[in-house]
């Protein structure tokens, strides 16, 4: 492949052999140019800035930086003003999520895949920017009507009924985040489906996910937590079931082998509540495959299987611990306020995407970010969105 250039001159502008890439943008390159790709993101490996690049015509743009001594100071307008630009172009926010957008609460970052890089939300000022698609501008949250737009003049004729239908709705859906060249929005047929749009292949992709889960994903885990330490709300948790795992310990950093593989009991906090039990197989599987992971997930490619004995080999969930790379400034545990208590030894956590499980010393008064706090006997508990709070302990 030949060279490449840097798109941002002003302190950048290097040159360099596509094999200086990152491993993960690397593979996606040549991918790209199999598929002909006109759009991608990927990263210089000088400035390390994400940059757009066209493999046809085989040239590089600016995404989402520009250079500070040419640039105009821009006046930010107000929510008010944001939301009567967004009503003059006939753009309507689901509103819990403009509320949402608007708060305090508002967290671009969301993790849709387990072991996926995050996806990165849009603020409203981002979502009311005009961004290109195929020579024309549109906001940037109605910017699927431009895509599909291109993929109907190119293809539509093609297209069998109910596909030119899903991509003649696709065009009406809003845009709220990206994540390389994905797109994720809200499908605007029920205003509540949280989707992937696919720009290379023109592929939707499902992910299971809701706009309310994006909005209560922080509060959900302490509003669990705050049912499970408030006497009146222990009623409301219903979880009982088995997980297999092996050798246990509560401080990873004190033993040398797998802190995850056996099996432990896992109950409810409410002690009086009658549920079903399940078992659940955790077992150390292979490494991670460093080029087909994202970059950020390189430093730590442990991996674990958990397969629940109801649901079988068809329920089969990848884990891996928390990420915690201080290099990179990834770290899992600060959002609970663990860090010091990970550095020490004292708080261990494996993440499946819709639950986490932990391990700390028995017999200890555990505290979320000093809002919540609950006391654990054994040392080692779980929250599943969902169900609830719950405590683990090894069985033989």
């Amino acid at each position: 492949m030949k060279e490449m250039i840097c798109p941002y001159s002003w302190d950048c502008g290097k040159r360099f052999d596509p094999i200086e890439l990152s491993k993960f943008d690397y593979n996606f390159l040549q991918s790209a140019v199999e598929k002909k790709m006109t759009f991608m993101i990927i990263h210089c490996p000088n400035c390390s800035r994400e940059f757009k690049f066209d493999t046809v015509q085989w040239k590089a743009d600016e995404f989402g930086y520009s250079n500070p001594e040419h640039s105009k100071k821009k006046v930010k307008k107000t929510t008010k003003q944001l939301a009567a630009v967004l009503n003059k172009a006939k753009i309507e926010i689901p509103a819990p999520y403009f509320e949402y957008l608007t708060s305090n609460e508002f967290n671009s970052q969301v993790s849709v895949f387990s072991d996926e890089e995050d996806f990165i939300l849009y603020d409203l000022h981002e979502l009311c920017e005009k961004v290109k698609v195929d020579g024309k501008l549109y906001f940037t949250i109605s910017q699927l009507k431009g895509f599909t737009q291109t993929l109907l003049e190119v293809i539509g004729d093609d297209l069998p009924n109910t596909q030119y239908l899903q991509y003649k709705t696709l065009a009406d859906c809003l845009t709220i985040g990206y994540e390389n060249t994905r797109i994720l929005y809200i499908d605007n047929s029920d205003h509540h489906s949280v989707r992937i749009f696919h720009p290379d292949g023109g592929d939707i992709e499902e992910t299971g996910m809701v706009c309310d889960e994006i909005i209560n994903r922080k509060k959900q885990v302490f509003e669990i937590i705050d049912q499970c330490t408030c006497k009146n709300s222990m009623k409301k948790l219903f979880f009982l079931f088995t997980i297999i795992v092996s050798s246990m310990s509560y401080a990873q950093k004190k033993t040398g082998g797998d802190l995850w593989s056996g099996s432990y009991v896992v109950t409810s906090k409410n002690e009086n509540q009658h549920a079903d039990t399940d078992t659940l197989i955790i077992a150390k599987t292979a490494d991670a495959d460093p080029d087909k992971i994202p970059a950020k997930y390189e430093s730590d490619l442990a991996r674990w299987t958990l397969t629940s004995a109801k649901g079988g080999d068809k329920e089969k969930q990848i884990v891996n611990r928390f990420l915690f790379d201080i290099k990179n400034k990834k770290d899992a545990y600060a959002e609970f306020g663990w860090t010091d208590l990970h550095k020490s030894g004292k708080m261990n956590c494996i993440d499946g995407g819709h639950f986490f499980i932990c391990q700390t010393e028995p017999n200890t008064e555990v505290r979320f970010n000093k809002e919540e706090k609950f006391f654990t006997k054994t040392g080692i508990f779980g929250i599943w969105l969902h169900y609830g709070l719950v405590e683990l302990e090894k069985i033989k």
